[in-house]
């Protein structure tokens, strides 16, 4: 899976670091319909990527290598919960594009 970063990232907050059990257990990720996550979840989100939609492009959650392990701060884990939310509108409003050229062609209605 070739995953690609999370666009427009704020700078991370090197002050307050997070691990990545840290973020869990603060409930700053959670997993698919508001599930708990936990970070071994999270790690492979990191290194090998999530698609919030089937069949969509994946990306990697956002973190830093630190001394031991990855590292995130709570503006990224904000940023990635938005990041989700708006591919996965995206995808709502493609597929209700999608169904409505459909009955358009049928030559249905509402």
């Amino acid at each position: 899976m070739n995953a690609q970063p999370v666009p427009d990232l704020p700078p991370f907050d090197s002050a307050n670091p997070l691990t990545l059990r840290e973020a869990c257990n603060l409930g700053l990720v959670t997993a698919g319909k508001g599930g708990r996550l936990n970070h071994q979840q999270l790690q492979r989100w990191a290194t090998r990527g999530f698609r919030p939609v089937p069949d969509g492009p994946a990306y990697l959650f956002p973190t830093v290598k630190g001394s031991r392990e990855r590292l995130t701060c709570r503006a990224w884990c904000a940023a990635w919960r938005e990041w989700v939310g708006r591919v996965r509108a995206a995808a709502v409003r493609e597929q209700v594009r999608t169904w409505e050229r459909c009955r358009a062609a049928a030559g249905g209605s509402r």
